[in-house]
């Protein structure tokens, strides 16, 4: 329950390129404050793609206006 800030990366297992700094300018230009812990969960990992570079991860993070 409540306000959260998703993104999603495609790349290896344990990277997230730029995905970071694209969350945090998003939670300053709208003056958002983080509320809770980020969360990271493979959506496709090495059960369903055969390219180690096409994992896809999704990150969230709990936020309040």
């Amino acid at each position: 329950e409540g306000l959260y800030l998703v993104g999603f990366f495609r790349g290896n297992y344990g990277e997230t390129g730029d995905l970071p700094e694209r969350m945090d300018r998003y939670i300053k230009e709208h003056k958002l404050k983080v509320s809770g812990p980020v969360y990271s969960v493979y959506l496709h990992d090495e059960i369903c793609v055969r390219d180690k570079n096409e994992y896809l991860a999704q990150v969230s993070v709990l936020v309040s206006k």
